[in-house]
């Protein structure tokens, strides 16, 4: 397995906008699962993983589960120095606004956009994907 490894809605438009940033910024530190691929299936049974996709998930270094808004902090924390410097602004904020807000965008994340065509990887996507 992977040691960094995120877990991400494939159908969101926000999710997949997310990745292509990380991927652009990360100095090739993660690999990425769709959460409607096959290979999400192994991860969800042996974390207890949800089936609603409303929520990201990281693996660091294969030890650390983290979910929501702290999932998002510790990939942010990974990448090169302006997204590194965002997830130490927004872990400044208590864990129950961050949620909270994560959760709301999240049950509302069809507003900024569904995936109405699958979209064709590009090299370093496909060289990601477990």
């Amino acid at each position: 397995m992977a040691s960094n490894i995120i877990i991400y809605d494939g159908d969101c438009f926000l999710c997949n906008n997310f990745i292509q940033r990380i991927i652009k910024n990360d100095n090739n530190l993660f690999k990425i699962i769709d959460q409607r691929s096959d290979s999400y299936i192994k991860y969800k049974n042996k974390f207890f993983l949800s089936s609603t996709f409303e929520t990201i998930y990281f693996l660091k270094d294969n030890m650390c589960f983290y979910e929501k808004s702290d999932a998002i902090i510790q990939i942010l924390l990974k990448c090169n120095s302006k997204y590194r410097f965002i997830g130490i602004v927004v872990q400044l904020f208590p864990k129950q606004v961050r949620d909270f807000l994560y959760i709301k965008v999240s049950k509302n994340r069809f507003i900024f956009g569904k995936k109405k065509t699958c979209s064709i990887p590009n090299s370093n996507i496909l060289t990601r994907t477990i």
